[in-house]
């Protein structure tokens, strides 16, 4: 008599194949392969950044951008260590004199800094985190902070002139005043050509184009390059 209660459960068990199969068989659309930062600079500082929130929006849960050190004033919408910690100038010089910022700048008068325990955080997190800095910043970052990171280098193809908000605060005086001054195409085509001879074609990539759409494709396609398992 219970010959058909096990037959008829059956073809319950054979039904329920295909479902777990086909769960089985759908790929993660993001493999975490390639944890590395990403750092990206470029000479307007807009442009940088709507490609930095159009990747990290397309891409919930897989970047983030690290909490930045900052002495401009808090804004009555702001939560402390959300998007920034806010310091005093004393504070912040005193954390950058033992090291523990990737790179600083100043935009219009204020002070930002990235640092590295900010970072660590996301990637403890499983996190990509994503740095958009200047343009001498990235050669500064590259040069000193030994951080094993993957740059982009992003500029439209009709620039030709100064441009950036920020001044590389990491940059030797002598430095900064030969980079600073003199931001126009030959000057960042020479600064390219010496990061890229240091790195491999999985680390770094220049995008020159004047459609911001497709400028996006090219990063999409740089940073999810190696980070792809078999695809």
């Amino acid at each position: 008599m219970s010959s058909p209660n096990t037959e008829s459960s059956t073809p319950n068990t054979q039904s329920s194949s295909p479902n777990t199969q086909s769960c089985a068989s759908t790929p993660s659309p993001v493999s975490l392969a390639d944890k590395r930062p990403i750092i990206i600079s470029g000479p307007y500082a807009d442009d940088t950044g709507r490609l930095v929130r159009r990747l990290k929006n397309a891409y919930p849960g897989i970047f983030s951008l690290p909490a930045m050190h900052t002495t401009r004033p808090q804004r009555p919408n702001e939560t402390e260590g959300v998007s920034n910690f806010f310091v005093g100038m004393t504070q912040l010089a005193i954390m950058k004199s033992y090291g523990e910022f990737i790179h600083t700048d100043c935009s219009n008068g204020c002070w930002y800094g990235t640092s590295r325990t900010a970072v660590a955080k996301e990637m403890d997190k499983g996190l990509i985190p994503i740095l958009d800095i200047g343009t001498s910043g990235i050669k500064r970052v590259q040069k000193t902070s030994k951080l094993h990171a993957r740059y982009v280098r992003f500029r439209r193809s009709s620039f030709d002139g100064p441009s950036e908000s920020y001044e590389d605060g990491d940059a030797d005086d002598e430095e900064s005043a030969d980079e600073g001054e003199g931001d126009d195409a030959s000057l960042v085509s020479t600064m390219v050509s010496s990061i890229a001879s240091k790195l491999n074609d999985d680390q770094f990539i220049s995008i020159v184009s004047d459609d911001i759409g497709d400028a996006y494709k090219q990063l999409e396609e740089f940073v999810f390059g190696s980070m792809y398992q078999g695809q």
